[in-house]
């Protein structure tokens, strides 16, 4: 009899499971709205979270077509229940509902568990809340810090002090202990190589030359932490990935190591002062620490989880995009050749090493550079933006949402979405899952030409005059790497540069052939945490590139 009670009780739970995953039409709320219908999924208690973790991209497009790419769907990954936005008009709508919709508790979450923040102090990186309509005055430092910290004129200081530390970094590089030179020599691993070299580079840049030469290893403690931010992201426990919390808390010490050294040596100029100083490096930086001690943050684990935060955002990202530019430019024979002129034009002179420097605003208003970047961010690029229903339930575009719902939009399955994107004429057809380098170049004489399956506007007026331009006119809410809407990334400018000057650089320092320009594939497992990585190594040879 017991056992018969308990058969029936585990069918009912069963059956009770299914059904709240069986997919319904949409219901009415006492409101009038429509709640939005529920992908369906098979599987009892982990809902759609096999289907995520074994093909994200592909799970997450389904999806998205599930009931028409205006209709939110609902997916259920434990932990996370969220609608999938898709297309321009709702991914625009949600950019546009700042008000009801918010990025503040998720990302407390990822202070906590992948940067190091002690639980009991993650609090005091929540924005204050509204009063009488006014935003806290330190809210709005910090934000106005971050802004022109990386715009403007502080945007060529860092920009310049990029390129002049990465030109050093490549004049003394050695493979297996032996200067490069005139010679052609084997280097195993192309990426490796870059991502080493550009954040020893971007670090020192942002934070000044202490926080590499106090701690020899950090690059390489950075990239082996990085390949487990995913994880902690998701929140694994320590006891699944030992490793990953051991190397986060080696990096927070690391952090902490250069912020007494800066705090016991800086003796100026005034946080507002000079836009680079060695102590604490680049003002953005500099500003930050004075804007956070003011807001009351002075714990140093927290200060360093925050600091750690600021290292990951404009490392994780950027590094590897510039490794994929590189690489597609590697693999045309004919690309590389017209990359290196336009990169040739933008040359001013010899540096004291012999190294030619780049007039970087004019090399990144190339317009097919420009191109570039942007099509290598469209390809690589693959996060997930997620806002919350934090303030209370409210109607998105004529469905419910209730408060801690979350909207979420795949970057890449808008950069995929083939009712938008132009995939090239009968002739010349330059399908979506390919780098096409020209794909953002509108050209006056080409009414097929530009990034835009259905151009609006006119863009294509006046054939046969007028050189191909760079558009990313109309992309608003399908290129979206760096979000949307007052969320907008504030680094997207620098990244822009960061980017194409890699590889310029690396151009104009070296000549590289690859071993195989087969296809190279992106690593799927780093899908909805940014620019996937390369999968795998890319076996090259290189020597210095000889003066003409």
């Amino acid at each position: 009899m017991a056992m018969n009670t308990i058969a029936a009780t585990v069918v009912g739970l069963v059956l009770i499971s299914l059904w709240s995953l069986w997919p319904r039409k949409h219901q009415e709320c006492a409101s009038g709205l429509r709640r939005p219908p529920t992908l369906p999924s098979g599987v009892p208690l982990l809902g759609h979270l096999l289907e995520f973790m074994r093909d994200g991209s592909e799970f997450l497009t389904r999806a998205a077509c599930y009931a028409g790419r205006d209709v939110p769907v609902k997916i259920r990954l434990p932990g996370f229940p969220s609608f999938v936005i898709s297309g321009p008009e709702s991914v625009q709508a949600m950019f546009r509902n700042t008000r009801d919709l918010s990025t503040t508790s998720r990302s407390l979450t990822i202070m906590q568990n992948a940067f190091g923040c002690p639980p009991h102090l993650v609090e005091q990186f929540r924005p204050r809340p509204l009063v009488d309509g006014v935003q806290d005055p330190i809210e709005q430092a910090i934000h106005r810090g971050v802004q022109t910290g990386l715009m403007g004129p502080q945007l060529d200081v860092l920009a310049n002090r990029f390129q002049a530390a990465l030109l050093e970094n490549l004049h003394t590089a050695q493979v297996g202990g032996t200067p490069i030179g005139d010679g052609w020599v084997h280097l195993p691993d192309l990426c490796s190589f870059v991502q080493e070299k550009v954040a020893e580079s971007g670090i020192g840049m942002f934070f000044g030359p202490y926080m590499i030469s106090l701690n020899p290893g950090i690059v390489q403690d950075f990239w082996r932490w990085d390949g487990y931010v995913r994880l902690m992201f998701m929140g694994m426990p320590h006891w699944l990935i030992p490793e990953a919390y051991r190397l986060r808390e080696r990096m927070v010490q690391n952090i902490r190591r250069w912020q007494k050294h800066a705090s016991d040596n800086f003796q100026g100029p005034e946080p507002d002062g000079d836009e680079w100083e060695p102590f604490y490096g680049s003002k953005l930086v500099r500003h930050r620490q004075a804007l956070h001690r003011e807001r009351g943050i002075t714990d140093e684990t927290a200060r360093a989880a925050e600091n750690l935060a600021l290292m990951w955002s404009v490392n994780a990202n950027a590094v590897p995009a510039a490794m994929w530019y590189l690489i597609e430019v590697l693999r045309d024979a004919d690309l590389e050749a017209e990359t290196l002129s336009r990169v040739s034009a933008a040359a001013l002179g010899k540096a004291e090493n012999s190294t030619t420097t780049l007039d970087v605003p004019k090399l990144c208003s190339d317009p097919l550079l420009q191109s570039m970047y942007a099509e290598t961010l469209r390809l690589r690029f693959a996060a997930l933006i997620v806002r919350e229903a934090a303030h209370g339930s409210f109607s998105f575009q004529g469905w419910s949402i209730e408060k801690n719902e979350t909207l979420l939009v795949s970057s890449q399955t808008e950069a995929m979405n083939k009712e938008v994107w132009n995939e090239g004429n009968g002739t010349a057809a330059q399908e979506l899952d390919r780098f096409w380098a020209s794909r953002f170049l509108v050209d006056p004489a080409d009414p097929q030409s530009g990034p835009l399956r259905n151009p609006r506007g006119p863009n294509k007026a006046g054939a046969g005059s007028g050189a191909p331009y760079f558009s990313m006119d109309g992309l608003a809410a399908s290129w979206i790497p760096y979000g949307g809407g007052k969320h907008l990334c504030p680094g997207r400018h620098f990244a822009k540069r960061w980017v194409i000057l890699t590889a310029a650089v690396f151009l104009t320092v070296f000549e590289i052939k690859l071993d195989s320009k087969d296809h190279v594939e992106s690593d799927a497992t780093q899908f909805g945490f940014g620019t996937m990585p390369v999968k795998g190594r890319v076996p090259c040879q290189l020597r210095r590139r000889r003066s003409p």
